[in-house]
């Protein structure tokens, strides 16, 4: 589990054989892991975000999306309320 900024960062440029990483509360997502690609051994980042909620609105749905795209990491207000 990351507890700054740096700490995902250093997860980014240096895995150190770890596939998973629970990144800081204020990045904006819940999980980053890595997945290869069998044929070109290509690493690929995967940004996940869960959420849980009885229905999902316009607008939670946005900020969901919002919050795995690289340029919003830690500029999302962090807790989706609906």
């Amino acid at each position: 589990e990351a507890e700054s900024p740096a700490d995902v960062l250093a997860f980014l440029h240096d895995p150190d054989g770890m596939a998973f990483l629970f990144p800081d509360i204020h990045m904006g997502l819940d999980l980053l892991c890595f997945l290869q690609d069998e044929e070109t051994m290509e690493l690929i980042i995967l940004a996940l975000q869960a959420k849980v909620s009885p229905t999902l609105k316009a607008h939670i749905w946005q900020r969901v999306i919002t919050s795995v795209m690289p340029e919003f990491f830690y500029t999302v207000e962090v807790g989706i309320k609906s």
